[in-house]
């Protein structure tokens, strides 16, 4: 919104009125005023009355998603969307073997959003494809400031969208990863999730066959949380799943627990499993005398940047241990 005093136009005036003793002109899709907006409180209304105007005279066409889309674009291209890191650990020592990437997204103010956000919108919006791009630019540079301290096939676990059926660069972006890395035999992983049925996605089922041939492995995320479910082992080609944090919260609420189901049920298909969320020991331990010894969580390490994911190989001090 703008005073008649800051400049003129030669647009064609579309709407007038008088609110509160001052003149609201639409020229073009913007507001003018003419008049003293007087009080802070005059002012905002005047704002909102504003607004609504220019939205009822169809001068812009203005959505919730279209303006949080257009905000996540540009934060792509400023570079505030950033890799950060949560270390999965093997075995009872809790020695670190791989991580997961996540998104975060920095913001100017210095808050830093999770990925529960806007990754969503990414996906409805496409961009889940050049941020995921963004990512493992990042994860490259990264790992190669701390090649020193990566272990022999240490792991690097990637989330896979639907929107990436469609295209082959998901692929060769981890294929760039592991030659770039292959004197310490890095190792991918894929993980898809449940949000969608992605073997019903257009060419989701031969990128996954594509990326297992290329040696990059490929795990359920999410498991009997989403949309797939059991049909997600029997129609996908996936290597293993992810105990979700769901799971691993309810271990000890019923003499049965679906943790002990689910893993009952991987180990039959002769499926790895990874377990997710873990925040105490009692479940670290639980886990591990139930054969599951990847694990990641708050009880190990949150996620972090860069700089920590160096501390916690060189030095192995990340336990948290409540």
């Amino acid at each position: 919104m703008r005073t008649a005093n800051e400049g003129r136009t030669t647009a064609q005036v579309t709407g007038l009125w008088l609110i509160a003793g001052s003149l609201l002109t639409l020229v073009s899709g913007a507001v003018w005023v003419t008049g003293d907006a007087g009080h802070l409180r005059v002012l905002l209304s005047m704002v909102c009355t504003a607004l609504l105007l220019v939205l009822r005279a169809g001068a812009v066409k203005i959505t919730w998603t279209a303006w949080r889309t257009r905000r996540l674009r540009r934060a792509l291209a400023r570079g505030q969307i950033q890799a950060w890191y949560q270390p999965v650990v093997r075995g009872q020592q809790g020695l670190v073997c791989g991580c997961e990437v996540l998104a975060r997204w920095h913001l100017p103010d210095g808050r830093i959003r999770g990925a529960a956000r806007f990754i969503p919108l990414a996906e409805q919006s496409g961009l889940i494809v050049p941020l995921t791009r963004l990512l493992m630019r990042q994860v490259r540079r990264d790992l190669a400031h701390m090649r020193v301290w990566l272990p022999p096939g240490f792991d690097v676990a990637v989330n896979l969208s639907a929107a990436h059926a469609g295209s082959h660069t998901f692929l060769r972006d981890c294929q760039r990863l592991q030659w770039l890395f292959r004197g310490k035999a890095l190792k991918v992983t894929a993980e898809v999730t449940e949000r969608v049925v992605f073997e019903q996605v257009p060419g989701g089922a031969g990128l996954l066959k594509a990326l297992q041939a290329a040696g990059i492995r490929v795990m359920l995320d999410d498991f009997a949380t989403g949309h797939q479910g059991m049909s997600g082992l029997d129609m996908l080609a996936v290597d293993g799943l992810k105990l979700d944090r769901s799971h691993v919260q309810d271990l000890h609420s019923t003499p049965v627990s679906q943790a002990e189901l689910i893993i009952r049920l991987a180990h039959l298909m002769s499926l790895e499993v990874v377990a997710e969320g873990v925040e105490t020991r009692a479940q670290h331990e639980w886990l591990l005398a139930h054969g599951v010894r990847e694990q990641q969580g708050y009880y190990f390490s949150p996620p972090v940047q860069a700089e920590g994911l160096v501390a916690c190989l060189a030095t192995g001090v990340f336990m948290q241990r409540h």
